[in-house]
């Protein structure tokens, strides 16, 4: 089994049924709300519906793909008899016992359209998870919907998908911030360091692209570089009125690249960190014993 969190799992289950064909995964839970927190994460994973259906019903809840391919969330009983799986999401604190009893029983290997196997069951032992289930997957799955194409626009390998999942957990470490106590510039709401990066989340709902403009400023007296982004956005009939107004210190003994990007009412500004020279270091052990 391989015990990862229940976005990287699901993920994975996605792309095996957007890979496969005939290909079943249950998501086996414990409560009704793990039920309900699994369906909305799953909802929010799926960037492309199209072929897919969502059900949810009481006897039947998942994901249904039209060549035949599921993910359904089971809870664990009785009921689960009859049911063929090639590949399992299994909540961790069910206990191993009924693990061994009610679902190890129900894998088995894929076959192709005349009932001979196509693989070996060690394939199967790949496709075994173990996942904690928590309400904060569902604020994670809602980031996922907007990070995720910046991070794998591209079909996505298990690497990139460990590397996609590192990304996310970050981003859901951002510090919050309500105002800026030093000033009247806009407050990064989000901030995280992923990799080399350091990404700041800036809000902009309801200002449109080509409102915002965005210039770096170098001040020569105190030899700093800031990235500056303004805009603003105004419906007088209905009283709205938007403004966004960044004025970002970057230490340039650091980063030397920047982006800005902007996806769903929100800027996104990623630092490059500057990409050093290894060092060489040489090992003279052998000639200090001599």
């Amino acid at each position: 089994m391989i015990y990862t969190n229940l976005l990287q799992a699901l993920e994975k289950q996605i792309e095996f049924c957007n890979q496969y064909t005939r290909y079943k995964c249950g998501v086996f839970v414990r409560t009704k709300e793990q039920r309900e927190i699994v369906m909305k994460c799953i909802s929010n994973l799926l960037l492309d519906r199209r072929n897919i259906q969502l059900r949810n019903y009481a006897w039947k809840l998942g994901c249904y793909w039209n060549n035949g391919n599921c993910i359904e969330v089971l809870p664990v009983n009785d009921s689960v008899k009859g049911h063929r799986l090639n590949g399992v999401i299994i909540e961790n604190e069910i206990e191993k016992d009924i693990v061994n009893s009610l679902i190890m029983p129900y894998l088995m290997v894929r076959i192709d359209s005349t009932g001979h196997k196509i693989e070996e069951f060690n394939n199967v032992k790949e496709r075994i998870f173990t996942v904690d289930i928590k309400c904060e997957d569902v604020k994670e799955s809602e980031l996922a919907q907007i990070i995720k194409p910046l991070y794998c626009p591209s079909k996505i390998d298990f690497v990139e998908m460990r590397r996609y999942d590192e990304a996310l957990k970050e981003l859901c470490l951002f510090k919050k911030e309500n105002k800026n106590m030093f000033n009247n510039h806009t407050a990064a709401f989000r901030v995280a360091q992923v990799g080399t990066d350091k990404i700041f989340v800036y809000n902009a709902i309801g200002i449109p692209k080509e409102n915002i403009r965005y210039e770096t400023e170098f001040v020569n007296r105190t030899k700093e570089t800031y990235l500056n982004i303004k805009g603003e956005h105004k419906v007088e009939d209905i009283g709205f009125e938007s403004e966004i107004d960044v004025h970002l210190l970057i230490d340039t003994d650091v980063y030397d690249k920047y982006e800005v990007d902007f996806h769903d009412g929100l800027v996104f500004v990623f630092l490059h960190e500057i990409i050093n020279e290894k060092p060489v270091l040489e090992d003279v052990s052998s000639e200090k014993g001599e």
